[in-house]
């Protein structure tokens, strides 16, 4: 991994990184695999106007954060402790 000279804790990937992860339930056998990159941090910040990037990337340690720009385009639902739902009791997210 490269990280970038602005800031030493995002990713800065020359060329973009694509990559594979996954979600797996903790509650049910359910797992996603899911296809994403990493690009350029650099090369993002230096684009005026913009605020929010999909593909940059940082180390999180012993845990994964998709980040907001995962879940841009995607139904996302959230279940409240205890609270039966068709899908099971809460708490829960699902997309």
């Amino acid at each position: 991994m490269i990280f970038c000279l602005t800031i030493g804790t995002i990713i800065c990937a020359l060329p973009s990184l694509a990559a594979l992860g996954g979600d797996v339930s903790t509650v049910r056998e359910d797992q996603a695999r899911i296809h994403f990159s990493i690009a350029n941090a650099d090369a993002l910040f230096a684009q005026p106007g913009d605020f929010v990037f999909a593909t940059l990337g940082g180390p999180n340690s012993g845990t994964f954060d998709w980040g907001l720009p995962f879940f841009f385009g995607r139904n996302v639902y959230t279940a409240i402790e205890s609270r039966s739902t068709p899908a099971g009791a809460g708490p829960f997210w699902a997309y």
